[in-house]
């Protein structure tokens, strides 16, 4: 998905859930960041109640 959004093909990515970036909390925070940056990452399923906010 990086090389779709750094080469114009698409503005950012939609997910059902945060777990679909990643389980790890550290980790979703890493790739949140970098789309923040980048593009954009929404979520069909908000984060609330999942302990990622």
């Amino acid at each position: 998905m990086r090389k779709q959004i750094l080469a114009g093909y698409a503005d950012g990515v939609v997910v059902v859930t945060a777990d679909v970036i990643s389980p790890r909390v550290e980790e979703y925070r890493q790739e949140l960041n970098w789309f923040e940056h980048k593009g954009f990452v929404a979520l069909v399923i908000p984060e609330a109640g999942q302990g990622l906010t």
